[in-house]
């Protein structure tokens, strides 16, 4: 069974049932959703389910239609997917989240963490590391672990953030990247720090600037246009003497955005069986009929088998004995006198 599917543009999401088709375009009259971009065709592509998934197709578009970074006619949506109408990066982006009952979807990150190599990559290392003992291995994106030989580096990074709660920019003082001819990499468009945190606010992902090596916040006026919102964050400051409780405050500050992480039941302890209840205590024989066999030998041990032999037989056939002993040993003593 096809599941619904849901697709952000423009900043706003819907979502649509499976069965029906959804249009994008520029043409109200004949469009679900519209966009004003001018690189996007009045009929530009469909979205429809198709065999327990969905696809998009393009509908003969001028400037075509884009996913992982290559133009489709016809494309397979499988889990979270950035998709672009028109050039990437130029066109309208549309995030499309839609499940394949085939095809396992992508999980979704708790956080990226962005970071230039050559400003803090010891850094990163240490927060990864620490981020993932809080949330679990595979949850914290990182460009050197994460990213499998021969991928596709702009459009991966594109779908990692797409599907994140969370970004993570640390600045150190290299952080602009310092050109030799004193120019500076986050200046070209084309640098990927910049298209990490241009995407994140694309995406309306929460960006967490982490200041590392003393290194300041910098100012909007300093920023390239599409990085401007990042001066107006809060940022949060981790350095070495500091480390052990500023690492806490940056997890507190994700788990707001991402959710605590489920704390795992213990395991069900097999509590003892309480002791069995102790049985009623027997009946005390009174120590008057223990008197008796030996008072009264035979007739004493009689009287005193048939008092006590429901409540302790064995007990009963003592007193029997020692009263016929007691008698045997009285006449004993009658004949030897005599």
């Amino acid at each position: 069974m096809t599941s619904d599917i849901r697709i952000r543009m423009n900043g706003r999401e819907q979502s649509f049932a499976a069965d029906r088709e959804v249009l994008v375009g520029r043409d109200p009259r004949r469009n679900d959703l519209l966009s004003d971009n001018p690189l996007v065709s009045r009929s530009h592509a469909r979205l429809h389910a198709v065999d327990g998934g969905w696809a998009v197709t393009d509908l003969g578009s001028t400037h075509g239609t884009f996913a992982n970074g290559e133009r489709v006619d016809e494309f397979r949506v499988a889990g979270p997917v950035t998709l672009w109408l028109g050039p990437p990066g130029r066109g309208e982006m549309l995030q499309v989240d839609a499940a394949d009952d085939r095809v396992r979807p992508p999980k979704r990150w708790a956080a990226f963490i962005s970071y230039r190599r050559s400003d803090c990559a010891g850094y990163a290392t240490l927060l990864h590391t620490a981020l993932e003992q809080q949330f679990g291995v595979g949850h914290v994106f990182r460009d050197i672990d994460t990213l499998m030989p021969g991928t596709i580096y702009a459009t991966r990074i594109q779908n990692a953030i797409g599907s994140c709660s969370v970004v993570i920019a640390l600045i150190g003082r290299e952080w602009a990247g310092r050109l030799p001819n004193g120019g500076r990499r986050i200046d070209d468009p084309s640098d990927m720090l910049r298209q990490e945190i241009t995407a994140a606010f694309q995406h309306r992902v929460r960006v967490i600037p982490v200041l590392v090596q003393d290194a300041e916040m910098p100012p909007s006026e300093e920023l390239p246009e599409p990085l401007r919102p990042l001066a107006e964050r809060h940022a949060l400051r981790i350095d070495d003497n500091g480390y052990a409780h500023q690492v806490p405050q940056l997890i507190e500050a994700i788990e707001q955005a991402v959710g605590r992480p489920e704390t795992p039941a213990p395991p069900p302890v097999d509590e003892p069986a309480p002791p069995p209840s102790p049985a009623p205590p027997a009946d005390r024989v009174a120590p008057a009929w223990w008197l008796l066999p030996v008072l009264f030998g035979l007739i004493g041990g009689v009287i005193a088998f048939f008092a006590v032999r429901r409540r302790e037989r064995s007990l009963a056939n003592w007193m029997l004995g020692a009263g016929v002993i007691q008698s045997l040993l009285l006449c004993a003593l009658l004949r030897g006198g005599a």
